[in-house]
């Protein structure tokens, strides 16, 4: 299975990024409060020169979501599942996995 590992940067800026799929509890009817991913600001200007298409960046953004900190090497889903979440094709999450490794934003 691939594993991913963001890469380091100094400066951060808060991104908000919601990890529960719903905002409620099933069981206990619960809100949750929104959880927040720190993602270095120099880290988001590179990203940017990028040019990054749409699809690239969403799926960058979900895989800050599945390591917020960066400090452990995570079993990621196969782009199967991945495409279903971003609602694209799998071998396009396989081409922007590429990209953003190409690009340093990740290894895979």
């Amino acid at each position: 299975m691939p594993h991913l590992q963001p890469a380091a940067g100094h400066l951060l800026v808060l991104i908000c990024i919601m990890t529960n799929s719903a905002p409620h509890s099933e069981a206990s009817g619960i809100q949750k409060p929104p959880q927040f991913v720190q993602i270095p600001k120099e880290l988001i200007r590179y990203a940017r020169t990028l040019k990054l298409t749409g699809t690239q960046y969403d799926l960058w953004l979900y895989l800050w979501e599945l390591d917020p900190y960066g400090d452990r090497w995570v079993d990621i889903p196969p782009p199967v599942e991945i495409a279903a979440l971003l609602s694209v094709d799998p071998r396009t999450v396989q081409r922007a996995a590429r990209r953003l490794e190409d690009c340093d934003l990740f290894d895979f």
